[in-house]
Parts: structure tokens; C-alpha cells; sequence
């Protein structure tokens, strides 16, 4: 059965399907624009049945970026208007579905036009011909939208959504998911979530990425490798096993954009201080350190006005029917110090000691006797096989506090500590000579 592709409804572009693509999947598997495309194709003039070029025949895949005059084939290998990219590709590649195959009949409008294709004085393609083009769509590859552009998260447009504005992180989003595995759904549902917290729902943490990057309203296809899905964990409950790359079609029915810190009052930002403590303690109790960093990063930043903040007067706040004095001096002078003691806890269970020392020394530098900053950043130095400077951090903390049982263990195991690690060196350096 054969169907007029054109917008204009115009005979141009006639389409008869070969073979079905997989799966019973509609636009949300289509090729969008951005879309990268690879497909093999014979190109045949209609009249003569003269096939002039044959991708399968070369052993060349056609690729190129739907909305985008760029193809992967090389300059003598290309089949092109003076644009580029023939008017037909942009039209054809959208309506197939993946390992679809197609016969497309193409007027010279939408192919090579009036001047037809010339190549080294010998003409391919006469002026005004109407070409026959077997297409296979092998595979699309959606624009990446990660930081790092390792495409491990690839998406692809279905619907633009509205022109502005996007969620941000702690934003509160409204979507409607539905995630696939080996093209079987296993989920299927309008979620509510603070973003950044898709993980409580059971969501992969990449959907936090991805959200943040979509307007509402805007629909996407969202191609995801398994670091951003649910990694080494098996979910039984899902069938899923582990490594497991995923896919999405994801909707932003609604979000509401969490309150930019810059623009709060000095109180509003003790107590977004406060909930992003909270918050960060429970994906550190969880052993997300890099969820846990977010929120401490947060709580850090709302509190770090320090000439301002520093000379608040007390204000009774009420949140949750409880009375409290977030603006107070005590109170804040507390937030800022325990957001650089978790964000030093952090990066020392992330293995980052350097960043770790420099939140720490930053308190201390403020604090010079806060236990807690001289107890971890004795830890830091352990962790380095720093011994000595450990052991200073540690006789610090007994100076302030004489009765801390911590310290004074940590002490006692560094001369172990020292003694087995001189013994490894040692071990190692004759191993060394004698090889």
C-alpha cells in the first residue's frame, strides 16, 4: 500500500513498506530532528531502472543529523543537492521505524531537481528525474545530553513542549514515564517527584538528568545506559537484570522550579539550609555520597553569605507547628559549619581527600577549635599515611576535649599503623632488588 509522505499532500513522495520496523512502537520511536541516522539505501532512476549507487554494494552506511545538511560519507561518495542533503531524506527518515524497509518514489522536486547529478563531466542522474529509493533504517542515535558527551544518555525529541523555562534540582516535577527493557515495559505511570529524588520512587537516577534538561510539555525519547539506570543492582521487581541498558518515553505534564537561593530572604535561606541537611543525610545514611554532595553543596551555598548573615537578629519562624530561631546568629554560624563537615565526610568516602581537607580547613580557619573538622581532618591525613600530621590533629582534639576516647584510640593505632606500613614499603623496595 502506498502513501503520500509530502506535507503538501503533492504526489512528490510516495511510500510502500517492505518490512515492518520491531516492536508495535508509533512516533516515539520515530527519528526526530537532531537525530543522527544510519540507514542503507539503493538509489534507482525510475525510467531507465539504472541503480546508481548502492550503499550495501560499497560496504558504506548513509548517516546523517535530521534538521542538519551533514552526511558521514565522504566527498566523493555523496549524493546531494546544492544544500547538502536531498529534500527527501528529511522527509522520508522521520515516518520509519528502526530496522524498518521501505521503498520511497521520489519526484525530481524532492530529489536532484532540474540540474539532476553530474560527477566529473559524466552524468549520474538527468535533469528532472524521478528516483526509487530501498531504504533500511539500521539504527538512530539521539542527540547526547550529558556533560561529558559519552552518549550514555541519548535523547530524541517527539514533542518541542513550550519554549522556556526548565526544572531545576529539589524542583517539584509532574511526568509520565514509561521505561522499557529489551522493548518490554515495565513501567508504566504518572510520577511526582522532587527532582533529585527520583531514586526514592525507584526511578533510575538518570531521569533526574534528564528532567532537568525538558520544558514542559515537551515529550522525549530517552535512550539510557545502565550507569544512569540501575547499574550492578538487579531489580527483580522489574525483571531487570543488572548492567541493563533502558529506554524511556518521557512527558513533563508540570513542574514547579525550586526557589533560586539568590533570590530568598536570609531566613528563607537558613531553612532550605536546614531541609538540604536533612536531605543529605539521608542519601548519605543511603550510601549515595554523590546525591549526599548535592544537597550539602546546596545547604553550603544558602549559608555562605557570611557578612550579611552574620548579623541577623533573632526571628521566631514557625515550620511544622514547631517554633524556632533560624535567624539567629548561633544557628547559622552551626548550618555553615556542618555543611563543610559533610561535605568533607563525603568526599572522604568518595576517596577525594583533597577536596575533603579543604572544606575542612575552611572551617577550621574560621573554627580553629571545632572537634569534629580537627578529628576528620586527622582522618584525611591517616587515609594519605600521613602519620604525623595525624597525630597532630588528634593531640588538637584532646587539648579541646581531654576525655575524647575516639582521639585517644586513634592515637594509640598510629604507631601500629606507622610499623606496618614502614614493613610494606620495605617489603616492596626488596622485592625491587632482588628482581
Amino acid at each position: 500500500m502506498w502513501a503520500d509522505i509530502t506535507e503538501e499532500q503533492d504526489g512528490g513522495i510516495f511510500k510502500g513498506i517492505k518490512r515492518e520496523g520491531k516492536g508495535p512502537y508509533t512516533p516515539r520511536r520515530y527519528g526526530k530532528k537532531g537525530d543522527t541516522i544510519y540507514v542503507h539505501y539503493e538509489a534507482q532512476i525510475r525510467k531507465t531502472k539504472k541503480t546508481f549507487h548502492s550503499t550495501r554494494k560499497i560496504g558504506k552506511e548513509f548517516g546523517f543529523t535530521l534538521g542538519v545538511a551533514q552526511m558521514t560519507m565522504k566527498d566523493e561518495d555523496r549524493r546531494q543537492s546544492t544544500d547538502g542533503i536531498l529534500p527527501f531524506w528529511g522527509l522520508a527518515l522521520p515516518t520509519m521505524k528502526k530496522g524498518e524497509r521501505a521503498v520511497f518514489v521520489v519526484k525530481s522536486k524532492y530529489a536532484y531537481g532540474p540540474d539532476g547529478l553530474t560527477m566529473k563531466n559524466e552524468i549520474i542522474v538527468p535533469p528532472n528525474s524521478t528516483i526509487i529509493f530501498d531504504v533500511e533504517l539500521l539504527r538512530w542515535e539521539g542527540e547526547d545530553v550529558t556533560n561529558k558527551m559519552d552518549k550514555s544518555i541519548l535523547r530524541s525529541l517527539i514533542e518541542a513542549g513550550d519554549q522556556y523555562g526548565k526544572v531545576n534540582l529539589d524542583g517539584r516535577v509532574t511526568a509520565s514515564i514509561t521505561g522499557y527493557h529489551n522493548d518490554r515495559q515495565f513501567i508504566n505511570d504518572q510520577f511526582k517527584f522532587t527532582c533529585g529524588d527520583a531514586e526514592l520512587l525507584e526511578l533510575p537516577k538518570g531521569i533526574d538528568e534528564v528532567v532537568q534538561q525538558m520544558t514542559k510539555n515537551q515529550r522525549a525519547w530517552i535512550q539510557m545506559d545502565s550507569k544512569w539506570c540501575y547499574g550492578s543492582a538487579k531489580m527483580d521487581k522489574f525483571g531487570i537484570p543488572r548492567f541493563a541498558s533502558l529506554d524511556f518515553d518521557i512527558k513533563i505534564i508540570d513542574f514547579e522550579r525550586a526557589p533560586e537561593i539568590a533570590t530568598m530572604e536570609k531566613c528563607e535561606r537558613l531553612e532550605y539550609a536546614e531541609e538540604m541537611r536533612v536531605k543529605g543525610k539521608e542519601w548519605f545514611q543511603r550510601g549515595d555520597f554523590k546525591q549526599a554532595l548535592q544537597r550539602f553543596t546546596r545547604m553550603w551555598e544558602a549559608v555562605s553569605d557570611t557578612k550579611e548573615m552574620r548579623h541577623l537578629d533573632g526571628v521566631s519562624i514557625s515550620m511544622g507547628g514547631a517554633d524556632w530561631r533560624w535567624c539567629s546568629h548561633t544557628n547559622r554560624e552551626l548550618l555553615w559549619q556542618a555543611a563543610h563537615l559533610n561535605l568533607a565526610l563525603c568526599y572522604m568516602r568518595m576517596d577525594e581527600i583533597k577536596f575533603a581537607l579543604d572544606h575542612l580547613d575552611r572551617c577550621l580557619a574560621e573554627y580553629p577549635r571545632n572537634e569534629k573538622a580537627l578529628y576528620r581532618k586527622g582522618q584525611c591525613y591517616l587515609l594519605q599515611k600521613e602519620f604525623k600530621s595525624a597525630v597532630e590533629c588528634f593531640r588538637s582534639v584532646l587539648v579541646i576535649h581531654p576525655e575524647c576516647n575516639l582521639a585517644k584510640r586513634q592515637i594509640g593505632r598510629i604507631k601500629q599503623l606507622e610499623d606496618e606500613y614502614k614493613q610494606q614499603r620495605l617489603a616492596s623496595f626488596g622485592r625491587f632488588f632482588k628482581d
